[in-house]
């Protein structure tokens, strides 16, 4: 079944969380299922985490046909407290060094979580696409950081066909064992239509691969990749 048809069935919306009242919300759900996995050993008297990053965050919300909230991501922009992956990761030689280079201005896409009613990795594929149409305004956020485990990476290489790569040791970090990994867009977007055209209209949004080509070209363009050889 191809992207479009399977998540057309679901009857999900993706929105970004603009009130303070959507962003608790988001910020409730993902601490509650944190703490139902394992990854904390309890919430705050408001039913969130400490997180230093909210400020910095901008939440995407996906929602079932009633209105309950059934999964939360964020994009975190990096600022004076740094980045969560940067902070808690060691990274290999050269990687701090190119995410500190001139035009580069890293993002953080984290605090994945969904309802374990529905499924995992079809509620990531409509908040990850809600992220990738956050390019259009923001291009800077093509240079993507984000914590995974072995398993999240291996769907968003070989299901998603998302090129990220590993770049730094392993570590046990909120209950799991995880490693920090980056993904330049318009190379992840490139490989996709490459090997999958169905899921790059989805993950484009668009019908017509002209339009994802040009896309892909306009944010190489506002954003160039890491110079590898730095």
């Amino acid at each position: 079944m191809s992207w479009e048809k399977r998540n057309a069935e679901v009857g999900i919306e993706v929105a970004i969380a603009h009130s303070d009242s959507d962003v608790m919300a988001a910020r409730r759900f993902q601490a509650s299922r944190y703490l139902a996995v394992g990854h904390v050993d309890s919430l705050n008297s408001d039913g969130t985490i400490d997180d230093e990053f909210v400020e910095a965050s901008t939440y995407n919300v996906a929602r079932d046909r009633e209105g309950r909230i059934v999964g939360v991501s964020r994009f975190i922009r990096r600022t004076e407290l740094g980045l969560p992956v940067l902070n808690n990761f060691d990274l290999d030689d050269g990687w701090a060094e190119r995410l500190s280079a001139d035009g580069v201005e890293p993002y953080e896409v984290s605090a994945l979580a969904t309802d374990p009613s529905h499924d995992h990795y079809q509620i990531a594929a409509l908040l990850y696409r809600q992220s990738i149409r956050l390019l259009e305004g923001e291009p800077q956020r093509v240079h993507v950081l984000a914590v995974m485990d072995r398993k999240l990476f291996a769907v968003l290489r070989r299901v998603m066909k998302f090129p990220f790569e590993k770049i730094g040791p392993e570590r046990h970090y909120m209950g799991d064992l995880t490693f920090p990994t980056y993904g330049y867009m318009p190379d992840a977007l490139q490989s996709v239509v490459d090997l999958r055209e169905d899921t790059a209209r989805f993950f484009a949004d668009r019908d017509d691969l002209d339009e994802i080509g040009q896309l892909i070209i306009d944010l190489r363009t506002g954003a160039p990749a890491i110079d590898p050889t730095r």
